[in-house]
């Protein structure tokens, strides 16, 4: 709805969670490879994904490619994973703040949420017992997101392992949504969740490789019985892939590392004018995230409501309000988007938050 209350061209977007920065050419220029896909057939594929491509997902995220199914996006491979999951147990616990996506793929499947509180991730040790507690009988999943949307934080792998183990005890599968893998900032390059046990491990070409409009993604399953019903049920839902789109994929994934690290850099390039901007701000407060692409800012003393959020993207700037995920207090935006005019833009936001009335209620009001 803000997008619509912009004209055409004053729009400072920091709204998305993938910014456009790809095209073939500038792909093909950047990998010294050329794409070679005259000869692709436009048939039917199969559904858990053609061969070649699931066996590079695998190179990627170091398991076997016999485990990876390929989707239409992380969403697809939510929705199966969830579909797979939900019988007599039909709760699924979600982190707080949490992506809506989530809550809306479960609602959809007629499940219930339990939030869980991610400060058990992001404040010093991790607490993992802490978030196997949340389940209960009627608990299905347990869904980590790691880099985490929105904060950007991140749950060691061999906390996921540990997690994966506690919630196996009761019963309760662990889906490990890692769409931004493998963008780390401040921490080293962690291993993927896929192919642990007990865990169902999600990822998409659309977050850390800025290439959503390829609609590739996967569901990684070692559980050979979860994974053929899933694979049965792809068939009925959405008959095959596209061979095209996979072989473009299995292109990006075979160059992946000069496309990485350009992601990765323009990541980092916008994280220090932030971190200088939002430094000097005495009304706005964050924590660098230690993985992926995104940020979510800390208004201090203020609130921001929808006519604030409004009057910000009528100026020309848009962020995702924290309302959307649960905290009104903060914002999101993206740190992967092109760095001509991110500067003026957070400048900007900053401007704007200071404009707002002062709560002394609230968290970092003055005194």
């Amino acid at each position: 709805q803000l997008t619509h209350s912009l004209s055409d061209g004053t729009c400072y977007d920091l709204a998305t969670s993938a910014p456009a920065l790809w095209t073939n050419a500038r792909i093909e220029a950047l990998t010294g490879c050329e794409m070679n896909f005259r000869e692709v057939p436009h048939s039917y594929g199969k559904p858990e994904g053609g061969r070649m491509l699931r066996q590079r997902v695998a190179e990627f995220l170091d398991t076997d490619p016999d485990y990876v199914i390929i989707t239409n996006g992380a969403s697809e491979a939510l929705l199966l994973a969830l579909s797979e999951l939900n019988g007599l147990r039909d709760t699924v616990l979600v982190p707080t703040p949490t992506y809506p996506g989530f809550l809306a793929i479960a609602e959809m499947m007629g499940m219930k949420t339990k939030a869980y509180p991610l400060p058990t991730i992001r404040e010093g040790t991790v607490d993992i017992e802490r978030i196997a507690e949340f389940a209960t009988g009627r608990t299905a999943a347990c869904i980590v997101n790691s880099p985490h949307n929105p904060t950007g934080a991140v749950l060691p792998h061999q906390k996921i392992k540990e997690l994966a183990a506690l919630l196996g005890d009761k019963g309760v599968a662990l889906v490990v949504d890692e769409v931004f893998h493998p963008i780390y900032n401040h921490i080293k390059r962690q291993p993927s969740s896929a192919g642990l046990e007990n865990v169902l491990s999600i990822g998409d070409l659309s977050k850390a490789f800025l290439l959503p409009g390829l609609r590739i993604g996967w569901l990684v399953v070692s559980d050979p019985v979860k994974r053929n019903a899933i694979i049965d049920l792809r068939r009925h839902i959405s008959v095959s892939g596209a061979p095209l789109l996979e072989f473009i994929a299995d292109y990006v994934l075979a160059e992946r590392e000069p496309i990485i690290q350009a992601v990765q850099s323009q990541v980092a390039s916008n994280m220090a004018i932030a971190q200088r901007v939002i430094g000097e701000s005495r009304c706005i407060t964050w924590h660098a995230p230690a993985g992926g692409t995104l940020a979510f800012p800390e208004l201090l003393g203020r609130t921001a409501y929808s006519d604030d959020w409004q009057r910000l993207a009528r100026s020309g700037v848009l962020v995702v309000p924290g309302s959307c995920f649960g905290s009104p207090q903060h914002f999101r935006i993206s740190l992967a988007v092109k760095d001509d005019g991110f500067e003026r833009a957070i400048k900007q936001i900053c401007s704007f938050c200071d404009s707002l009335p002062i709560n002394q209620n609230l968290k970092g009001a003055p005194r």
